[in-house]
């Protein structure tokens, strides 16, 4: 299936592998973030886009998107992650609502040979409203599974794309769960430490 950081809750960090020149830095140990057992946090851009994975999953930089998060090293990897972040710099007001334009991101259609469409299904995360979508597809014989989130928080959008094997879905679902559970967008990290709920 095949700048950013993660914490396992606390201080220690995930596994990283860099593409293309992207600049780095830890958090301090009072970041005041927590993940629950068996996650780590992962933080994009300054905090603009906030979410937790289950610990030992690998970030990646550059390539087509902002992050690229997997479950393994590829090429061993069987659910793949992407984030984009998008700043808008507009009012809110003047945006089409979220299930709009996950419907618009994802455009699945059964002539794409799309099956099983859920959604658009609106949420609201930790600290980010939400809308995501997911549809059934098959590739090299093998049924596969599709999910687009749209996050919003101030003056930021972050979009998701997800892959994995159907037969994984069991398997990744508390994974799945937990990143809508905790999504936060929008809320800027100061590297001098000070808490970012605060903002």
């Amino acid at each position: 299936m095949s700048g950013a950081g993660t914490s396992d809750g606390g201080t220690s960090e995930g596994r990283q592998r860099r593409v293309g020149e992207v600049s780095s830095a830890s958090m301090p140990e009072d970041h005041g973030w927590q993940a629950r057992d068996g996650f780590s946090i992962v933080v994009a851009d300054r905090g603009a886009v906030r979410f937790d994975v289950p610990t030992g999953w690998v970030t990646a930089f550059g390539g087509d998107c902002d992050l690229h998060v997997t479950d393994a090293e590829p090429p061993d990897d069987d659910l793949s992650l992407k984030l984009t972040v998008l700043r808008l710099p507009v009012p809110v007001t003047d945006l089409p609502p979220l299930d709009a334009m996950a419907a618009g991101v994802a455009k699945p259609s059964r002539g794409d040979g799309a099956t099983d469409l859920i959604g658009p299904v609106v949420e609201q995360g930790a600290r980010a409203e939400l809308a995501w979508m997911q549809w059934r597809f098959t590739e090299g014989g093998r049924e596969a599974i599709q999910r687009t989130l749209v996050g919003r928080g101030p003056g930021v959008h972050a979009l998701f794309t997800s892959t994995l094997w159907s037969d994984d879905e069991q398997r990744f679902e508390a994974a799945w769960v937990e990143l809508r559970r905790s999504l936060e967008v929008g809320v800027s990290y100061d590297l001098n430490g000070r808490d970012p709920r605060q903002n």
